[in-house]
């Protein structure tokens, strides 16, 4: 085993002990280097890069089954960064499959920086740039606005009845909210929450 491996395992442990009082299970797969590095074309920026927020993000097929993986580089001005990595699989982990939250099956942790691997529908962007470059020029009605609310207000309770401790998602952001091509919403990057 690689020492990046070790060394990302081992804080995956002490992260879903901390946060889950030692009663826990890891349902997602653990992918190689591999099989990313084969699915995303090496990280090809020219045809499986996409922009949702701050990190980079490649589209892949893992089996015939479209993914998208979320991959950065540490940096010098945020070393911590491993460690919100690490909570955003832990907690996103322990979610099961509510529909307002996106889809985790997966991480690589032989990387410097873990990978985390999400399912994939065509058509997927962030309320950002939903609202700033509306699909074919037309804006959000009201009704698909106030859906959206209502739909990420039910995540942020499911996050804050459903565990013994309460998750609190701490970067509720326009970018932290990701449109299906059906307009459904889901909550996206868990790496700032905290369980209280």
């Amino acid at each position: 085993l690689s020492s990046q491996f070790c060394q990302n395992g081992s804080l995956l442990l002490k992260e879903l002990i901390a946060c889950f009082g030692g009663r826990y299970e890891l349902p997602i797969r653990s992918f190689t280097a591999g099989e990313l590095i084969r699915a995303t074309n090496n990280f090809s920026e020219q045809v499986n890069h996409i922009a949702l927020d701050d990190w980079k993000f490649f589209r892949g097929n893992l089996q015939d089954r479209p993914i998208l993986v979320k991959f950065g580089e540490v940096g010098r001005e945020f070393p911590r960064i491993t460690e919100f990595v690490i909570r955003e699989i832990v907690v996103n982990s322990q979610m099961g499959h509510p529909k307002n939250v996106s889809h985790l099956i997966g991480c690589c942790l032989e990387f410097e920086l873990p990978a985390v691997v999400y399912a994939y529908a065509p058509g997927m962007e962030s309320l950002t740039h939903s609202l700033s470059y509306p699909r074919n020029s037309k804006l959000l009605s009201w009704k698909s606005r106030i859906k959206i609310a209502s739909d990420i207000a039910n995540v942020l309770l499911y996050l804050h009845t459903t565990f013994p401790s309460p998750i609190i998602f701490r970067d509720l952001t326009l970018a932290s909210v990701i449109l299906d091509n059906s307009g459904v919403a889901k909550l996206f990057g868990f790496e700032y929450s905290i369980s209280q």
